[in-house]
């Protein structure tokens, strides 16, 4: 929805501006520009997550290593 009305209030300021409808080839444009945007946020949200996922492996390496139990109980273990 958000997406929808970002291009509207962009199509209405450059009608107010121009004063006629727009040419199909700048609403093309202007959808292209607003894909793209959203594009990039998606991967720096991705690079965010994988960030913060070598983080939680860096500072717990025993839940992390391959083959290791998901809980581990203190008193079972050898010491």
């Amino acid at each position: 929805m958000m997406k929808k009305s970002s291009h509207r209030v962009r199509l209405r300021a450059f009608q107010a501006m121009r004063g006629a409808t727009p040419d199909p080839g700048f609403v093309a444009d202007l959808e292209y520009l607003e894909n793209r945007d959203l594009d990039l946020s998606v991967r720096l949200g991705a690079m965010l997550a994988f960030n913060a996922l070598m983080i939680t492996i860096g500072t717990h390496p025993i839940s992390a290593s391959p083959g290791a139990p998901l809980s581990l109980d203190a008193g079972a273990q050898p010491v």
